[in-house]
């Protein structure tokens, strides 16, 4: 039997009168003139008066819309409850004497006795051939609950404040029936996570939400059973991990399960190395999961001594006590200058000999990259960055670097291997300075531009849409984290960025010019290539291979 626990239902309705007659002028040359395949209708008044709906609703000369939201917590005896959002309309515009319709649902629903989640939404239900569905069972990772009420506040015809009390209380009480006596610390996405772990009888960690941040990380039930329900041993047995070592550190992870970067470094390093050192398996598994992954191949290059000290060296990484992308750099530059013919050795393995190797081999890679550079970029960039940015009693000044002078001065005084940056063209590196022009009180910063690339069905075709940028690196001297002080300035000069993108469907890209030692100029322009980042369309300009870093 069907009990209703909790509903809230509204209902709008929304009047356009269009006058019964128009001036005959050019009407391409007035914007409040709208029209159909027959007529031209200039708009005269409006209203949200559900009589004037009903009294208006066959006239012509109006168009009229019924917008109805719904909210219904449901529970269906003993077997299911469900959390169910409706919206829709009822719409005819002037002109047309036939009605266009939509009912939409988007859904939670959960057994009460097996503990599985079915989440989805019903687009377009009244039209049986053209409706759009989703259904899925169990999809932990997308965090379902919070989806459902983002859609419960932005649907709701209210202000943000009275939306968000309307959804909190529907997932509140939604909550209250799978446990009554809920804590106060979970979240509801975890606590609908541990409901169906504790219905299906799986014996979870303490940090059981980390294996559901990434779509696949749960055991199917199959494997489960063959570990007697154990969570974690069927999860390693999953990814092929084996050890009291990593299952230490499973149980001890408190941000993510990165298991392809630990799987990496067990290939990277000899695996004995890395199942030894406890803390270097934790950082892994812990590390963030949107760097990228993969180093360049030291291979043959490197003796065992060295790689001892490249392996001391990816600690410190781990531990966040500099970038991931600085490291991927030293590497490159190590496989650069070898294959070169340059006779050198890694022989850092603290931070402060880091920094003095990475600048001396950022230097020996410059000699083989000779050639003063200049880019040039769009008017609009520079215009976007050309106010200082204002935060409390503190003057920001954005410096876009343009030319290897600047490139190399920059790396001078923050100490680091920005200038190697100047060849990369989806790079755009903005010295952010505190107080003036000239401080050396500053962080630099690189954008990375790309066109968002999806995939279309059928025979593989890439389609782009439009161009966006990601901040992957924000960093003071010597490569090191920037203190809170620089978050409130860098979000500042992110929107300085996002003006300068605007709808990213009309970028003018960046051109670039090398003046070489003979006085001979070479030119080149950039295009996007198929993976979405731009390159050079005269290749001879810089043939460095490029690696970005989210």
């Amino acid at each position: 039997m069907k009990q209703e626990i909790y509903k809230f239902s509204l209902t709008n309705y929304f009047t356009i009168f269009h006058k019964d007659h128009v001036p005959i002028v050019d009407e391409n040359q007035h914007s409040n003139y709208t029209k159909n395949d027959r007529l031209i209708f200039l708009n005269e008044s409006t209203s949200t008066d559900p009589s004037v709906f009903v009294e208006n609703f066959a006239n012509e000369l109006c168009t009229v819309t019924k917008f109805d939201t719904m909210v219904v917590l449901e529970k269906v005896g003993e077997t299911k409850i469900s959390l169910k959002l409706f919206h829709g309309y009822k719409r005819r515009i002037r002109g047309f004497h036939w009605f266009k319709i939509s009912r939409n649902v988007d859904f939670l629903t959960v057994n009460l006795s097996g503990g599985d989640l079915y989440s989805g939404f019903l687009n377009d239900y009244n039209k049986k051939k053209q409706c759009i569905k989703q259904i899925r069972r169990n999809f932990f990772s997308s965090n379902p609950i919070s989806q459902l009420r983002s859609n419960i506040i932005k649907r709701l015809p209210l202000n943000r404040e009275e939306s968000v009390k309307i959804a909190d209380k529907a997932i509140n009480l939604f909550c209250n029936q799978l446990f009554p006596q809920k804590s106060n610390v979970e979240s509801p996405n975890q606590m609908i996570v541990r409901f169906y772990l504790e219905k299906k009888g799986i014996k979870y960690p303490n940090n059981f939400q980390l294996y559901f941040k990434s779509f696949g990380l749960l055991p199917k039930l199959k494997n489960l059973r063959k570990h007697n329900m154990k969570l974690v041993d069927a999860f390693m047995s999953d990814y092929d991990l084996k050890g009291d070592v990593i299952k230490k550190a499973i149980h001890n992870a408190k941000q993510s399960l990165s298991v392809s970067r630990l799987k990496y470094m067990l290939g990277f390093f000899p695996e004995q190395w890395v199942l030894q050192d406890k803390e270097f398996v934790e950082a892994c598994l812990d590390y963030d999961q949107s760097t990228s992954i993969t180093l360049p191949s030291l291979g043959e290059h490197t003796s065992k001594s060295e790689l001892k000290k490249v392996f001391v060296l990816a600690k410190l990484v781990l531990n966040h006590e500099f970038a991931w992308s600085t490291f991927y750099d030293h590497c490159d530059f190590y496989c650069y200058l070898k294959s070169a013919g340059e006779n050198i050795k890694w022989k850092s393995k603290n931070l402060d000999e880091f920094t003095k190797e990475h600048l001396d081999w950022a230097d020996l890679y410059e000699f083989y990259k000779r050639g003063f550079y200049t880019r040039i970029y769009p008017q609009s960039l520079y215009d976007a960055f050309k106010i200082p940015i204002q935060h409390k009693d503190e003057v920001y000044y954005p410096i876009i670097l343009t030319n290897s002078d600047e490139y190399n001065a920059e790396s001078l005084n923050q100490n680091n291997c920005v200038k190697t940056y100047i060849g990369r063209p989806s790079s755009i590196i903005v010295s952010l300075r505190k107080g003036s022009t000239v401080s050396n009180d500053r962080a630099t910063i690189e954008y990375l531009i790309f066109r968002k690339v999806g995939i279309v069905a059928g025979p593989s075709a890439a389609f782009f849409d439009g161009v966006t940028f990601v901040r992957p690196q924000s960093l003071g001297k010597f490569n090191s984290t920037l203190s809170e002080d620089w978050i409130e300035p860098l979000k500042l000069l992110d929107e300085r960025m996002t003006q300068y993108i605007g709808n990213g469907k009309n970028i003018t890209t960046v051109k670039i010019e090398k003046l070489l030692s003979n006085h001979k100029v070479l030119k080149s322009d950039s295009a996007w290539a198929e993976n979405g980042f731009l390159f050079w369309t005269y290749n001879l300009i810089d043939k460095q291979k490029l690696n970005y870093f989210f």
